[in-house]
């Protein structure tokens, strides 16, 4: 049984190094050897073998007499003899009477000689490596040398009668001088007699298309044809670790490339089929993982409870397992699993400003499933508090709350002031401020606790007394607050309500337009004496944030899309969210960049690149063309339908000769490593070539070195 071996051909202008040089990686497979007598074949009659010593050779039917010998695939090979170890069968022009480099009819006899190096003319009127054999019908032929190196086809043919084996580049011509010259063909085989034999080849064609998405758990029926001999085709799996075949059924295991062999054994009459190979790409099972915050926006002690919702696309949450790691800020904080509806729950307190909430989910079953992750941003503002103040003989005291849902203690300093004139300052102690000060009784005094807030907390103030008067803030805006923060001019309105008399008016609104946190306080008296204090916090961010895309330059060529990545600042409400979008036309491809602060400013950002249609891995690319290494292998990715690489050629010249399939290197990609050995002595700008639905796409490189 012999296997077929590809050889690979190229321009003339290349020559036989750059021919090797150019051939795919995976083609330098070392040669096949083939062995057996040399049949004589007259018609479809084998009349002997070939036979002799270091005379003429001559016919024998006698097998123990034949010549044994062995053979490689290729041209310009020897025929070595297994029976004289440093001998081969050649032709020897001495033994002619009308040699071929001198004659128009010339000839010349087969002999037992010494090798003569491949491609070279006579040496001694003898030459050796002259012989290829067809893998299939193992039949010879012979190619000559002429003194000036050129080639010429020879013909095998037998003199009847006197028994001799010779060849001749003009048979017809040998003729007309020997009529007894019979034409003969030169087999490798075993018979030394009888008619010819020649077995079928027999082809395999995969009838079965592969599935396009396979999951690990999933089966396929393969099937395909072979040729008559009646054997049948069978299957087997090259990736164990990848899939298993029964019979025609093939089962996934685990993530990767599933390879499955199709053969067929050879039978009498026929050659058994070249083993065919079908890649099929198991891809994991698709999970998801939804991360919701409860609050979104929280103040200081609320908290939040984060939720992550996980699920897959097949199969079932169960058999995945694992459990949801939750993170804060890239820090680790919980570790939890999932309840039979895939829900995992943890709590999460962080302090002021804007967090970064992950949760990630990697299955335990990984080979089978992939994993996912989910995000989200938590935004923790100051907690609103209360201030009551209340009054003793000898002591002023004011206690300060949060604001629900705040929580925590309030620190800080509280400012007590009676009619309006600050009389002293106590600091909080588990929310409570006291301040030894006695109150005049000879008439209604107004007393006000201010508290100044704090990193956690906001400002509030309380009052009291028989009379004072009262004062309310309205805050407003033309958009509404958004986690504390506004990001319009804020109003801030006042109401006054009195039982006496007010002293003062009531205070005009105040229009706040500068950026930061602030506060407004108004102060109002009554004619008796009443006092009240009324104090506004607002937080303003009118700047939209800054936002950039990382990842991506514009008007530049990628083969593989960029990953590009959102980039935001915001420096007083902080970013709320920062989201990339993609949208192609064609090559051309889009990529908008939008963040959101938590006082809701929107600013937007897009560059825009385009999908290059192939490319050389490794080589930098220069004003349309690749810069390469002499002798260096590089890869080779073209995108879209099946490519064929075709041989390249100096530049300006097309691409031409040759078709190497590209390998399958994912979806509508394609790739093949190419060694660039081209010759440079005339020129450093080649042209390689790839054709894809017949049409041919040129790929301009220069050689270095």
């Amino acid at each position: 049984m012999y296997r077929r071996v590809t050889s690979v051909a190229t321009s003339a202008a290349l020559g036989l190094a750059a021919a090797v040089a150019l051939m795919p990686t995976s083609a330098h497979a070392a040669p096949e050897t083939f062995t057996g007598h040399v049949q004589v074949i007259v018609g479809d009659t084998i009349i002997g073998c070939a036979t002799g010593d270091s005379f003429i050779s001559g016919v024998t039917t006698d097998a123990d007499q034949a010549y044994r010998v062995s053979i490689s695939a290729g041209t310009q090979q020897d025929l070595t003899l297994e029976s004289r170890p440093g001998h081969v069968v050649g032709v020897n022009e001495n033994y002619a009477a009308l040699p071929i480099s001198q004659s128009g009819a010339g000839y010349t006899f087969l002999t037992s000689t010494t090798p003569v190096p491949a491609g070279s003319p006579s040496v001694e009127g003898q030459q050796s490596a002259i012989w290829s054999v067809d893998p299939d019908s193992m039949e010879l032929s012979a190619t000559f040398v002429w003194p000036d190196s050129t080639t010429a086809q020879l013909t095998t043919y037998q003199f009847e009668g006197e028994n001799y084996l010779a060849v001749t580049d003009d048979l017809a011509a040998v003729r007309q001088i020997f009529s007894h010259a019979r034409a003969a063909t030169f087999r490798i085989g075993e018979a030394c007699s009888g008619e010819v034999v020649r077995d079928a080849p027999q082809a395999i064609t995969f009838t079965s298309s592969a599935p396009t998405s396979a999951h690990a758990g999933q089966t396929y029926t393969v099937a395909a044809t072979g040729g008559a001999s009646g054997n049948p085709v069978t299957f087997s799996s090259t990736t164990a670790d990848i899939c298993s075949v029964d019979g025609t059924t093939v089962t996934f295991d685990r993530i990767g490339t599933c390879t499955i062999a199709a053969d067929q054994a050879a039978a009498e009459g026929f050659l058994a089929a070249e083993t065919v190979e079908q890649d099929i790409t198991v891809n994991a099972i698709a999970t998801s993982v939804d991360l919701t915050l409860d609050p979104a926006s929280a103040v200081t002690g609320e908290g939040t409870t984060a939720t992550a919702q996980v699920d897959v696309e097949s199969g079932s949450i169960g058999a995945a397992g694992g459990v949801v790691q939750f993170r804060v800020d890239g820090d680790p904080v919980d570790a939890v699993a999932f309840d039979g509806d895939g829900a995992a729950s943890t709590r999460i307190t962080e302090d002021l400003g804007t967090h970064q909430v992950e949760a990630f989910w990697w299955p335990e079953t990984n080979w089978i499933y992939g994993d996912s992750s989910d995000a989200a941003s938590l935004s923790v503002t100051a907690a609103s508090t209360t201030t009551r103040v209340s009054v003793k003989a000898n002591e002023l005291s004011a206690v300060v709350e949060p604001v629900a849902p705040g929580a925590g203690t309030p620190t800080g300093e509280v400012t007590f002031r009676v009619d309006g004139a600050k009389v002293g300052t106590a600091t909080l102690e588990n929310g409570t401020a006291k301040l030894t000060h006695t109150v005049a009784t000879d008439k209604a005094h107004a007393v006000s606790a201010e508290y100044a807030g704090s990193t956690d907390f906001n400002a509030s103030s309380a009052s009291t007394s028989r009379s004072n008067p009262t004062i309310t803030t309205r805050v407003s805006s033309s958009q509404k607050s958004r986690g504390g923060w506004y990001r319009t001019p804020v109003k801030v309105s006042f109401e006054c309500t009195s039982a006496a008399q007010l002293a003062t008016p009531c205070p005009k609104p105040v229009t706040i337009t500068k950026n930061g946190s602030s506060s407004v306080t108004r102060t109002i008296r009554t004619a008796d004496g009443g006092v009240a204090t009324a104090t506004a916090a607002v937080k303003l961010d009118r700047t939209k944030p800054s936002v950039g895309i990382k990842g991506v330059k514009a008007g530049r060529s990628y083969f593989d899309a960029p990953q590009a990545k959102c980039s935001a600042k915001d420096s007083l409400s902080g970013v709320k969210s920062c989201k990339v979008t993609t949208k192609r036309s064609g090559s051309r491809v889009v990529v908008s960049a939008q963040a959101i602060d938590v006082a809701g400013n929107i600013r937007t950002k897009r560059v825009a690149y385009r999908l290059a249609s192939y490319e050389i891995q490794g080589a930098k690319l220069k004003n349309g063309v690749y810069r390469v290494k002499h002798g260096e292998t590089y890869t080779i990715r073209v995108r879209g339908a099946k490519a064929n690489y075709v041989y390249a050629t100096p530049a300006p010249g097309k691409p031409h000769r040759g078709s190497v399939p590209f390998e399958k290197a994912g979806k509508n990609t394609w790739a093949l490593g190419v060694t660039m050995s081209m010759t440079t002595s005339a020129t450093r700008s080649w042209n390689l070539g790839y054709t894809q639905n017949g049409k041919l796409h040129v790929i301009k490189v220069k050689v270095a070195g």
